[in-house]
């Protein structure tokens, strides 16, 4: 996602044909809609809080848990409001 946008703030949406602009629009809805749902899987989270680089301990993990319950709600409602 990141990417497009690089791209589209670089050349600017003038310079692009519509056409392009409207396949850029659906592939980024498209994104958005899996990683919504990535985020929303348990095994996901499970993994992002186990990951080394969190280097969780102990005490860290019951506020890592609060945190991903919270993204889960959060991520939860703006599904059933699309």
């Amino acid at each position: 996602m990141d990417v497009i946008d690089d791209v589209l703030e670089s050349r600017g949406e003038r310079e692009l044909q519509p056409a392009v602009l409207s396949a850029v629009a659906l592939g980024r809805a498209t994104l958005k809609r899996y990683y919504v749902k990535t985020e929303l899987s348990d095994i996901y989270s499970l993994a992002v809080a186990l990951h080394p680089s969190s280097k969780l301990d102990s005490t860290s993990i019951e506020t890592a848990q609060q945190r991903i319950n919270l993204n889960q709600m959060r991520l939860q409602r703006k599904l059933l409001q699309a």
